[in-house]
């Protein structure tokens, strides 16, 4: 969705008029009295593997808070080119956040623009941030390419030109003027000032329709800046540029570099503590909040963070705002809904990839449509995509010193392709795995970054002796005593999994392996903190649900207890395939659903036999890829877990009974 969009759904836009206009719109083209406030991050692509593996846990973080956007910057003279469109890619597709791209001039010929614009349109990228760009490194002066663009109003004209309305088109805007027009004194003459307001218009009615601004410290600066906008008629929405202050000497390099002026009462304040880290990164805390504060009192109800890849201060301000809260994190859905403009409509998923959120989108990249209101049943031609994705990206656990002397000689290990793939897929999903310690990758479905692989070894890879060591590891996942699983993406125990977790730990350690679960909710609010999504007004309801391994002994027991209890239906089947069950295979069944105003019942997760046949491959697969490969080959642990992959069935359990049911019931006396 373009950003210029989500500000006229949010209602701060009324898409024209300009400042003094009809009484609904203030001086930014913002409609008055809306108390909506939409914020943004900006982040840059970092030099380093651990760098972006870093940034992508902390963007995990900050957009939890539902930014409208974040943007990805495009390094000086396009020095990080590829990374910066592979960075935008995951933000996009994986991460799930409306993703702004930044392009710049800097190096770049017609062919290379035009191959960045049409990577990001292909991954449904809609919004550009358009720029000239700052000199290569070294250089001091921006020198116009052969072949390429002088300004950045020449690549706005090209976008509108070749690819009409498609993208968002999002431009910079200098308060205090573009710094190559300000004076040695740290002013610009009003002549410049007036020329960079005329260019900043020109790149609007070339098709601009978002300002963003330069950083400034200066409110009042900003202020005449969007008046003096408004009064040459420039009437799209200005967004202000806000970047916290976090350490002295960065703040003087960022100023110097700018030209930004730094009003006196903020100097006064940070000299005498310029070298207490804390205490400067509390006073910026402090000063964005009031800039924050004074631009929202005038009715602008849009702030752009440039975080520098740093969340705290960013977060902090947005809390002092009263913008979000730490402890009230809303979920639009059970799981993050996508960003990417083919796939916006998509608001049902199976829920076997409730804890691998980023597999199932990397698996279902090539659909040609996403299914919207109802899963509908296997025969969708939509749905056979799925089966082309039945390989697990491989992640490198060297733990061996045979293994590490092969990593100190650069030597690449490799496995071969489990399935076919088409080579643009395959480009696609290895492109989004850059960021992971992997070995070379065959086939890729998924990235886990090194972070989270050094978490498994330490928490999984250790001795194994008997099938009650692993029911062990198991129960204590369960029980949060583990932060993490082989079978999940996610960072420790899903907030509803608490209210189980007990009689969760009791199951697994009679041998009924758990990766999935949910307790059974009946009319709980849309806002509750463990079970809610969709906001405030509406009410949701879920059906007990577990999934687990177990032995075939154990399942037959199972079944048997399950002949007793009409309201339980189960899905079980093993690594080769053999399938035991007491609903048919094209029987998809609602496991949560919410009721909201005005709406339609809104059913995000179903159970599926036709897709539960497919999450199989991946779940075995877990079992060697995922566990036994943290072992030496000749270990003992190994051979363990290869014996229960192959003889454990893997069982999805549904108690339909939402008011009364027990779906634990089933495992008494076992």
């Amino acid at each position: 969705m373009k950003v210029i969009d989500k500000i006229r759904a949010a209602g701060l836009y009324h898409g024209g008029g300009g400042g003094g206009g009809e009484g609904s719109a203030n001086a930014n083209g913002e409609q008055q009295g809306s108390g909506k406030v939409l914020f943004s991050f900006e982040f840059f692509p970092p030099k380093t593997e651990d760098g972006v593996d870093n940034l992508f846990e902390r963007m995990e973080r900050m957009v939890a808070h539902n930014p409208a956007f974040c943007d990805i910057t495009w390094g000086a003279g396009g020095s990080t080119a590829d990374l910066t469109l592979d960075i935008a890619n995951k933000m996009q597709n994986i991460v799930c956040v409306e993703t702004m791209m930044h392009l710049t001039c800097t190096n770049m010929p017609l062919e290379k623009i035009d191959h960045a614009l049409h990577t990001i349109k292909s991954n449904g990228i809609q919004n550009v941030l358009a720029l000239r760009g700052d000199p290569p490194h070294g250089q001091d002066k921006f020198v116009q390419v052969e072949g390429g663009f002088a300004c950045a109003l020449d690549l706005v004209k090209h976008i509108r030109s070749h690819y009409g309305d498609y993208f968002g088109i999002t431009v910079a805007g200098y308060p205090e003027a573009h710094p190559d027009a300000i004076s040695s004194d740290g002013v610009a003459t009003p002549e410049n000032y007036a020329k960079d307001l005329a260019y900043l218009k020109q790149k609007v009615d070339a098709g601009a329709d978002l300002i963003v601004t330069q950083l400034f410290y200066d409110t009042d600066i900003f202020l005449k800046f969007v008046n003096d906008c408004r009064q040459i008629g420039i009437n799209c929405p200005i967004v202000p540029g806000i970047m916290p202050i976090n350490n002295y000497k960065g703040f003087l390099r960022m100023t110097g570099f700018c030209k930004t002026k730094i009003p006196a009462e903020v100097m006064a304040a940070l000299e005498p503590i310029q070298d207490n880290e804390e205490a400067v990164r509390a006073y910026g805390i402090h000063l964005g909040t009031e800039m924050c504060k004074k631009i929202l009192a005038h009715g602008i109800k849009t702030l752009h963070l440039y975080t520098l890849n740093m969340e705290k201060s960013a977060i902090a301000i947005l809390m002092n705002l009263g913008l979000i809260e730490e402890s009230k994190v809303t979920r639009p859905l059970p799981w993050r809904p996508p960003t990417n403009i083919n796939r916006v409509k998509e608001d049902v998923r199976p829920i076997f990839w409730a804890n691998r959120p980023k597999s199932y989108l990397s698996r279902t990249i090539g659909w040609d449509q996403y299914p919207h209101g109802r899963w509908g049943d296997s025969r969708n031609p939509s749905y056979g995509a799925l089966t082309d994705y039945q390989s697990v990206c491989i992640i490198e656990y060297r733990i061996s010193s045979d293994n590490l002397r092969r990593k100190l000689h650069g030597e690449v290990i490799t496995y071969s392709i489990m399935q076919n793939h088409s080579s643009s897929i395959l480009i696609a999903l290895e492109s989004l795995c850059l960021y992971c310690d992997l070995i070379h990758i065959s086939s890729a479905q998924f990235m886990r970054p090194r972070a989270r692989g050094k978490k498994l070894l330490e928490e999984w890879a250790v001795p194994l002796k008997t099938v009650e060591d692993i029911h062990d590891k198991f129960k204590k996942y369960c029980t949060g005593k583990l932060k993490s699983s082989p079978w999940s993406d996610l960072d420790g125990l899903q907030a509803e999994t608490k209210i189980i977790n007990e009689q969760l730990g009791k199951i697994n350690l009679k041998g009924f392996l758990t990766i999935n679960s949910q307790p059974a909710v009946n009319g709980e609010k849309s806002d509750s903190p463990s079970v809610g999504w969709g906001g405030p007004g509406g009410y949701v309801y879920q059906k007990a649900y577990l999934e687990f391994f177990c032995s075939k002994e154990k399942l037959d027991a199972v079944v048997e207890k399950c002949k007793s209890n009409p309201f339980i239906t189960y899905l079980a089947v093993n690594k080769a395939g053999s399938w035991i069950s007491n609903v048919t295979h094209t029987d998809v069944n609602a496991v949560t659903w919410g009721v909201f105003p005005a709406k339609e019942i809104i059913q995000p997760t179903v159970v599926d036999p036709a897709s539960f046949n497919v999450w199989k491959d991946e779940a075995f697969e877990i079992w060697t890829r995922g566990w036994a490969s943290l072992y030496p080959e000749d270990d003992s642990s190994r051979k363990l877990l290869g014996e229960v992959q192959s003889s454990y069935y893997l069982v999805s359990l549904v108690d339909n009974d939402y008011v009364h049911g027990d779906i634990f019931s089933v495992f008494a006396d076992l």
